[in-house]
């Protein structure tokens, strides 16, 4: 069963410890699909460290909830930072009214899956949208998997096709000088069985 990691990103460390405590048990009973870990990150600058550390511990990149106002960068601009090298992450934004019109303008450059207004009032709401938007990820990354394994058996079928039309139109062929060899002296048999037999089936 797959685990994917959910990166928590967030200055205020009440609010994280608030969000630490409660949203993994909620997030977690709402998908039994998969499971999740989550990864609580208070400086912005530690999220790519956590994030390429996924692989070691057996972890899937999944999911980033960010908050939108922080000291140094935006969340917006750690986003699209960390969708560079993560372009499949799931990203939510934790936002004020205030940064409605930036939260809108990221979605539209596809930068986001959803934004939230801060502060949550209903966490148990909250983890229902986290695991909603998990469970998209994860059956849009199931239905790549199918449609990869399905373009990799057509292209075996239509492969093994060629072959046997190869071996069909070789046999043929084969039959064709067959007949001939009774009107064919010894010297002209041997040069038939060295030289056309092979070339038929495309050997040196």
């Amino acid at each position: 069963m797959k685990t994917y990691q959910i990166l928590c990103i967030d200055d205020d460390d009440q609010f994280l410890s608030s969000l630490e405590s409660s949203l993994p048990d909620k997030v977690t009973a709402l998908c039994g699909a998969f499971q999740c870990a989550f990864d609580f990150v208070t400086p912005p600058a530690e999220a790519m460290e956590v994030l390429a550390s996924a692989a070691q511990r057996g972890l899937e990149p999944a999911m980033i909830i960010s908050d939108q106002v922080m000291p140094g960068v935006s969340g917006i601009d750690l986003i699209e930072k960390i969708k560079a090298d993560y372009p499949d992450l799931v990203c939510v934004l934790l936002t004020g009214h205030a940064g409605l019109e930036s939260a809108k303008y990221a979605i539209n450059r596809h930068l986001l899956d959803q934004y939230v207004s801060k502060p949550i009032e209903d966490l148990q709401e909250f983890a229902s949208l986290v695991a909603n938007l998990l469970r998209g990820h994860h059956l849009g990354l199931e239905e790549r998997l199918r449609t990869s394994q399905l373009a990799e058996t057509v292209e075996q079928l239509r492969q093994a096709n060629e072959s046997v039309r190869a071996m069909q139109s070789a046999a043929e062929q084969v039959a064709m000088l067959s007949k001939n060899l009774k009107a064919l002296d010894f010297d002209e048999i041997v040069k038939v069985v060295t030289y056309e037999v092979p070339r038929v089936f495309g050997a040196e």
